[in-house]
């Protein structure tokens, strides 16, 4: 079969170019013109996610109707100079053995389907440029030309951010054309924090990780610190933690007054190493120093040896604060991270380099629904809706005063730590 030189045009030039309030919609509009004379193709499938977005309003400030998506789509179709292909069946797509082997053996998840159907199908048709505001996506189809005519694209393909080659980047995220309609649709909607979003995002994440209770925050740093105040740590109290790891894990502990001391690691797992740690505590034992919390952390998404740490806090009495900043998705005694199992709290971070971002974020997951309240509550300033938690219980004129007998820091007042 004969190659065509007519490129392919994804879906989202089309958006763009009816999408007067874009960025891209100069660009897109002046393409679609440029290739309206001299001839494009379009997958029948680029026509429905085209239809599907436009009438939603995902990308669009003012929605078309349903009517008015159907007469545009009539309307180009009509034209001589375009080209529409035929998508094929996915479930024969997975039966061929032979001919769609190089689609295949790519791994497809959930929003990488899109992608794999307009390769194949531009495999078939013999067409091999296509015109994407998603190109990074498209690349990793090796028989296809791709061309991103939107360089400030959020969805642009990754160029070298220098061009001395030798340094290699400390991270790239991917961010796909899904996720910035997702991120669309928040921003149209009549909420841009804690709104339904956020306990959407909260349910996901404890049933991904078999956890009872899960609370977003708006960062790893943040988890970390409301999760060391939930489990009552504070001034004259120490926390314990590998010396292997970003500086929040540490930072929590001084957040809260308390003090920070290092726990050896494993040279073979770079992780806190479980033997170092008994020998430890039975020295600080002799002297009555024993931690309040200890915060293993997985380094580099691989997990600690939580059932020997897990012991080791039953045996002394320490609280254990799972840092999984890196360990999302990861895996323990085939148990997700996260499931809290060996821990009273496990933190996530989704920062840009971690395993999924939100732009910045963070999540603390729990089985215990007084430390889930304690999170909520600490994560919104004290305040809530239930009356019956409405207390004003030993507010000082002072915040140099700290209630005695406790840990308290000072400058917290006593009912957040109800």
């Amino acid at each position: 079969m004969k190659t065509t030189d007519k490129p392919l045009l994804d879906s989202n030039i089309l958006i763009y170019s009816i999408n007067g309030d874009s960025p891209f919609h100069e660009k897109a509009l002046d393409l679609l013109v440029q290739y309206t004379h001299s001839g494009f193709y379009v997958a029948d499938i680029n026509l429905i996610e085209f239809f599907q977005v436009v009438t939603d309003g995902r990308k669009t400030p003012h929605p078309f109707s349903t009517e008015q998506a159907s007469e545009y789509i009539r309307r180009l179709v009509r034209i001589p100079q375009v080209n529409v292909l035929k998508t094929g069946s996915f479930h024969d797509i997975l039966q061929d053995d032979d001919a769609h082997a190089e689609v295949r053996r790519l791994q497809i998840k959930r929003f990488a389907i899109y992608d794999y159907l307009i390769a194949d199908c531009m495999r078939r048709h013999a067409v091999k440029l296509i015109i994407t505001g998603n190109a990074r996506d498209f690349r990793k189809f090796s028989f296809l030309d791709v061309i991103n005519p939107f360089t400030t694209s959020l969805t642009s393909d990754l160029r070298p951010r220098t061009s001395d080659l030798k340094y290699i980047s400390y991270a790239r995220q991917s961010i796909s054309e899904q996720d910035v309609a997702s991120v669309c649709s928040v921003l149209r909607s009549d909420f841009l924090t804690q709104g339904p979003k956020v306990p959407e995002f909260e349910q996901a994440i404890a049933e991904y990780c078999n956890a009872g209770h899960a609370v977003a925050v708006n960062s790893g740093t943040s988890a970390l610190h409301l999760a060391c105040l939930a489990l009552g740590l504070g001034i004259g109290d120490t926390l314990w933690t590998s010396p292997i790891t970003f500086v929040a894990s540490a930072n929590c502990a001084l957040y809260c007054g308390a003090n920070v001391d290092f726990v050896d690691i494993d040279p073979r797992t770079y992780n806190l190493c479980p033997q170092t740690l008994e020998k430890k505590l039975q020295a600080a034992q002799q002297t009555g120093k024993l931690p309040k919390v200890v915060v293993p952390v997985h380094f580099s998404g691989q997990p600690c040896n939580m059932e020997a740490i897990h012991e080791l806090g039953r045996q002394y009495g320490f609280r254990i604060l799972e840092d999984a900043s890196h360990a999302l998705g990861a895996r323990y005694k085939n148990e997700p991270v996260g499931n809290c199992r060996y821990s009273d709290i496990t933190v996530f971070s989704f920062h840009p380099v971690k395993s999924i971002t939100t732009g910045g974020g963070g999540m603390a997951v729990t089985n215990d629904p007084d430390l889930a309240q304690r999170m909520t509550l600490l994560r919104s300033h004290g305040i809530t809706r239930d009356h019956e938690k409405f207390q004003i219980v030993g507010v000082k004129d002072s915040v140099n005063e700290t209630e005695p007998g406790t840990s308290k820091p000072p400058h917290l007042p006593t009912f957040l730590l109800l």
